[in-house]
């Protein structure tokens, strides 16, 4: 009888424990670990180094993918914009 039980039990434990339980796709875990070699895939993980302000020889590394870099220049650039449309305070008055 506990043969015939044992199944369904350990069926009951996955479902118990979380994160044990198959994932619903399993072709989605495979996609996620083969690496993208497109340099222009929004996935496309990229890494740009910038000098540290104050030294000379240290620099960081900042890694982020195509997508997330291009919604950081179209940050920059609106508040780029935002700062030259203001209007100037103590100026000339032209």
């Amino acid at each position: 009888m506990f043969a015939v039980l044992a199944p369904f039990a350990a069926m009951l434990l996955q479902a118990a424990v979380p994160g044990s339980a198959a994932p619903a796709d399993p072709a989605s875990t495979v996609q996620s670990k083969v690496p993208i070699t497109d340099k222009t895939h929004p996935e496309y993980v990229r890494c740009k180094t910038e000098p540290v302000l104050g030294s000379r020889a240290k620099r960081t590394k900042t890694c982020k993918t195509n997508r997330e870099w291009a919604l950081l220049a179209q940050q920059g650039n609106r508040l780029a914009n935002e700062m030259i449309g203001q209007p100037r305070v103590g100026g000339s008055g032209n």
